[in-house]
């Protein structure tokens, strides 16, 4: 490649060197004939004036003589040979008026070839101007000549250098579509992994819905069982029931103990059987007016359904997502306008129920939180958790404005009312009353009801 345009910058150095020669050839030719021209006019009138010189010369001698023969024959004009002089000098005048008018020829012939040899001048001036301008155009030419060859340099060497950047380019380019290509190849088997994975986790969550139906079923079968053995025996016994009822019924029922009325049925079939979320439900709730309902469970979603009195049967209304983990508990307010859940993902969250939009989250529990309840008119919060402590949140300025400490994981927690009492049940067999009006300590501890 370097001898190739080696070759190519001595071609067009030719080429130039050949153009200027032709045409100096072509600006010259003109100029040649003229001062060949001008040579010979200038021999010409140099050989006129020798002439005129030797001519000058004769007619003084001329001159001379005949003063000489003037004088000769005006001394001897008195003598004797008056008429022969006089023809000699008749014949010497003719010869000088013949040499004159040769003079005076000669001087015009001198007078043109003069003015032929000023517009000679006039045209070789002209000629020598052409040729000062044609120089300098030259002189132009070359130094814009030598101005382009050296841009052709630079042009070469930025051309060199950008092949050689593109060069890289190139190279990286490909550098990056190979690692793209292979990111490519490892996303598509993450993808592939993944998508087994998902079907393995949905194969195994459907063999434990199955299980967990079976063991219900197997449970509710094993119920009835227990009631049709209960319900025979009574039946197989009547006077014995009778004396007990008699007998039970002189005895005053004790305070506290639960008292079963005559006549009274025991549940056995559920009125309607609704499948609601689609992982396990762990937490429900009625609002106030009992016009709502909302549920909770695994699947990280509070539904809220609308209560039909006279159809007797549940209508979704809103999904309220947000969540990051499973709900564990439910609660409207008093104007049924919100729902506080508690989540596994250690915080509580507020839902509005028209919009369906999540308007707090209250972060600060280092572990699960088991229960969540409104306080004041819902306009506090408050949430137990497993990390052993309580938190009353203000949901106007957004704090948490207490903490209490109760030593034990929390499982659920109680609001009396407005006279901010709040009873929470705890893992270590304890329930613990809290006055809020007065202390952040619980004032009762009980450890069982007798």
């Amino acid at each position: 490649m370097a001898g190739e345009a080696a070759g190519i910058g001595c071609q067009w150095r030719l080429d130039i060197l050949r153009e200027l020669r032709l045409r100096n050839k072509r600006e010259s030719g003109g100029f040649s004939e003229l001062i060949a021209s001008h040579g010979k006019l200038q021999e010409q009138l140099n050989a006129v004036q020798k002439e005129i010189t030797r001519l000058e010369y004769q007619n003084n001698e001329l001159d001379q003589k005949n003063a000489a023969l003037l004088s000769e024959g005006s001394s001897v004009s008195g003598s004797s040979g008056g008429k022969g002089n006089q023809r000699r000098t008749e014949e010497l005048q003719s010869k000088v008026m013949k040499q004159a008018e040769e003079l005076v020829e000669m001087h015009k012939k001198v007078g043109e070839v003069t003015t032929q040899l000023a517009e000679l001048t006039t045209q070789l001036r002209k000629k020598d101007n052409d040729l000062v301008k044609k120089d300098e155009r030259v002189r132009e030419a070359t130094s814009q000549r030598k101005r382009l060859e050296e841009e052709l340099d630079t042009a070469k060497k930025e051309l060199a250098s950008a092949q050689q950047t593109n060069q890289a380019l190139v190279d990286e380019h490909q550098a990056l579509q190979l690692a793209y290509n292979s990111h490519e190849v490892k996303l598509k088997e993450v993808e592939a992994e993944n998508d087994r994975l998902r079907k393995q986790l949905m194969s195994y969550k459907v063999k434990d819905a199955d299980r967990l139906n079976d063991q219900n079923e197997k449970f509710r079968s094993d119920r009835e069982r227990q009631l049709k053995e209960e319900i025979e025996q009574a039946t197989r016994e009547p006077s014995v029931a009778t004396a007990t009822s008699k007998h039970s019924s002189d005895k005053k029922p004790r305070k506290g103990s639960l008292s079963v009325t005559e006549g009274s049925i025991c549940p056995t079939t559920p009125l309607e059987s609704m499948e609601v979320h689609d992982n396990e439900v762990s937490a429900l709730c009625f609002d106030g007016q009992g016009n709502y309902m909302a549920t909770g469970g695994a699947d990280k979603v509070v539904k809220v359904w609308c209560w039909r009195e006279g159809l007797e049967k549940l209508e979704a209304k809103c999904n309220l997502t947000g969540s990051g983990a499973s709900i564990m508990s439910v609660q409207f307010d008093h104007q049924s306008k919100m729902v506080l859940a508690a989540c596994n993902d250690h915080a509580s969250r507020i839902w509005s129920i028209h919009d369906q939009r999540l308007k707090h989250t209250l972060t600060g529990h280092s572990n699960k939180v088991m229960s969540a309840k409104f306080l004041d008119e819902s306009q506090k919060v408050v949430t137990g958790s497993h990390d052993r402590t309580l938190k009353i949140w203000d949901i106007h300025h957004k704090t948490c404005a207490k903490t209490l400490f109760a030593g034990s994981s929390c499982n659920d927690v109680v609001t009396r009312g407005v006279r901010g009492g709040i009873i929470s049940a705890h893992f270590d067999k304890r329930i613990r009353f809290w006055d809020l009006r007065y202390c952040v300590s619980p004032t009762i501890v009980a450890a069982g009801i007798p």
